[in-house]
């Protein structure tokens, strides 16, 4: 029955996961909005990104140094320049 449910869903759910996944969306945290391309980590899915967003929060940044390593949508970099950091990013590419 498991197996037949599942053939039976499946083509659907794979349009659906299409069609949402494939076009930008929008990050918001603390004012600051990104949108987020479909070939990017997507901050919306995990908690990982609002964890980090929120650990840094009440942190004073000011003329310290911050460096975000495969930075994704960028928001992280951004809200810690918006605290004053001094912010390096890198960016990690996929080779074609």
């Amino acid at each position: 029955m498991r197996n037949f449910i599942k053939k039976i869903t499946h083509p659907f759910l794979k349009i659906g996961l299409k069609l949402y996944y494939y076009k930008p969306r929008k990050y918001c945290y603390d004012e600051i909005c990104v949108k987020v391309h479909p070939d990017v980590f997507p901050p919306y899915l995990t908690l990982s990104t609002k964890i980090l967003l929120d650990f840094i929060k009440p942190l004073d940044l000011s003329k310290k140094n911050f460096l975000e390593l495969g930075c994704g949508s960028g928001i992280i970099s951004l809200f810690a320049s918006k605290k004053g950091a001094n912010v390096l990013r890198l960016i990690l590419m996929k080779r074609l």
